[in-house]
């Protein structure tokens, strides 16, 4: 028999459920407010049910069934974008434990926050590499299907998370055609999940010089430890400084903030766009439980000095706006529009609305473009803004529908003819709650601090050029050159140096011929004297 909590819960969403289609209706109540901004809340005084108290959060209130649902057909071994109801469990129960802990609890010291001054890239801007988990794909080919798309000339390198073996992992890369200068494997004590760009590290360009990297860790969910970890051991690779939102005893930051990249969009000139659910997620969370909290945290850490706040659009499980829209420029946003009438019209319209109306810090107004997609029969969008973009690829999720070579299009003609803009069918995780963007996470370039990193596939810097020579890359002798925007060897000027012997080959030439016209004249001139 159901505990009586349990019964209580199931006829909460029940009326939840019936409920919903009159939650979204665009009228207006006595009170003049809309409906569809009614929060649970409300609800409570309307409809007699305390929904606040099971689903805490409009979105969590609509994505509850659908949670529900995903969660019971999940593959065995695999996790959802979201915290599932049995990790939450889990952590309460403490059969989950921090993997990372202050190492001297009684410190008072916190670590600083980014000098003022910092930038966030965006993710339109160049990229040394992208990384991706091993996590629990547990053989999907979208894995690889991903990697060999994103490191095809025009992308760039994959950093591939595993807990494996290295051997396997490398001969794996080698057998899908990425050879180790466009791939290497970064061994893990452990790997939960496969959504890096929610665990993964967002990165700042710091004060005092030009693409000075540095790492963002912002605190994951609690029941995934081993995933929290990789913001840190990055750094640490890569040799840059760490900046943390893990607590203050967790391990040692000023503030603790649940944040997952899904739920970020920057121009990179300090113009922020998220979704309201930031502060719902970090409800219990005193650090950042409200809008103000919220707020003070992103400007002081992600460069936000503009906030575009959209609504939580229903259904996406994590409350994340890149499974509505994306920016493909600085001005040029997709977002999706569905093939038929639903519930969440609204939502996303309302959106697009906001986008249109909204400028960026220099006053420019942004360009929106819809895009059609579906939904497939557990209500999980057929979304084409969950795309990653590394350098001059895109890569946008596919379904095999009709949809799919009109969204890709739409694409290519905002991106024009220098970006190869490709699908990958992610049909096999959308039910998951994400697709390719929410799988990867790039690594901004860091080329032009003044160092060659070759951590992140830097080749020189500058004049810098690591000892390297045309002779020593096997080109004839000539003016070896570095790129600007990745640190990669211009061979270009290789081979020059002969054409300039002929060039002076030539100057001589005519030399010689000149010399020969004056002995002539003066020739001449000998004769005439006679």
């Amino acid at each position: 028999m159901p505990s009586e909590a349990s019964s209580r819960s199931m006829l909460a969403v029940v009326r939840l459920l019936i409920l919903r289609r009159f939650c979204h209706r665009r009228e207006t109540i006595a009170s003049g407010v809309p409906v569809s901004f009614i929060r649970p809340v409300h609800l409570t005084v309307l409809c007699g049910l305390t929904l606040s108290t099971l689903v805490g959060t409009p979105a969590a209130a609509e994505d509850l069934p659908t949670r529900v649902a995903a969660e019971t057909g999940l593959p065995k071994g695999q996790l959802p974008a979201w915290e599932t109801a049995a990790e939450k469990a889990a952590v309460r129960n403490g059969e989950i434990a921090p993997v990372r802990v202050r190492v001297d609890p009684e410190a008072t010291v916190l670590r600083p926050a980014p000098e003022p001054g910092y930038r966030v890239p965006a993710e339109f801007e160049p990229s040394a590499a992208f990384v991706m988990s091993y996590g629990d794909w547990n053989g999907n080919s979208m894995m690889f299907d991903v990697i060999r798309k994103g490191t095809a000339p025009g992308g760039a390198p994959i950093i591939l998370l595993t807990d494996g073996s290295l051997s396997q992992c490398e001969s794996q890369l080698r057998d899908n055609g990425i050879d180790e200068d466009r791939g290497r494997c970064f061994p893990m004590e452990r790997v939960n999940a496969k959504w890096a760009r929610d665990f993964g590290p967002m990165a700042l360009y710091e004060v005092g010089g030009d693409r000075n990297l540095a790492l963002i860790d912002l605190h994951y969910y609690d029941s995934r430890p081993h995933d929290d970890r990789v913001p840190e051991l990055l750094a640490d690779d890569f040799g840059v400084t760490r900046y943390g939102l893990e607590g203050a005893d967790h391990p040692g930051d000023e503030y603790k903030f649940y944040f997952e990249g899904g739920n970020y969009i920057t121009d990179g000139e300090g113009t922020c766009i998220m979704s309201d659910d930031v502060w719902s997620d970090n409800q219990g969370n005193s650090d950042a439980n409200s809008r103000e909290k919220a707020e003070e945290i992103v400007v002081k850490y992600l460069g936000c000095e503009k906030i575009i706040w959209l609504r939580t659009v229903p259904y996406t499980s994590t409350g994340h706006i890149d499974l509505t829209q994306k920016l493909l420029t600085p001005l040029d946003m997709v977002i999706m529009d569905f093939d038929s009438s639903t519930d969440v019209d609204g939502y996303v319209d309302d959106n697009a609305a906001t986008m249109e109306q909204a400028t960026n810090l220099a006053g420019e107004a942004f360009k929106v473009r819809r895009i059609t997609m579906a939904r497939n029969n557990g209500g999980a969008y057929y979304t084409y803004s969950n795309s990653l973009m590394v350098n001059k690829v895109l890569i946008v999720p596919t379904y095999n529908n009709a949809y799919d070579e009109p969204a890709l299009e739409a694409q290519r003609e905002i991106l024009g003819d220098d970006f190869e803009v490709v699908g990958a069918d992610s049909s096999s995780i959308i039910g998951q709650g994400g697709a390719v963007h929410c799988v990867t996470i790039q690594i901004p370039s860091a080329c032009g601090n003044g160092r060659v990193d070759e951590a992140l596939w830097e080749q020189c810097e500058g004049d810098d050029l690591n000892g390297a020579s045309c002779e020593s890359l096997g080109e004839p002798p000539g003016k070896l050159g570095c790129t600007e925007d990745l640190c990669q060897f211009d061979t270009s000027g290789c081979g020059a140096e002969d054409d300039d012997d002929d060039d002076d080959d030539d100057d001589d030439d005519d030399d010689d011929d000149d010399d020969d016209d004056d002995d002539d004249d003066d020739d001449d001139d000998d004769d005439d004297d006679d």
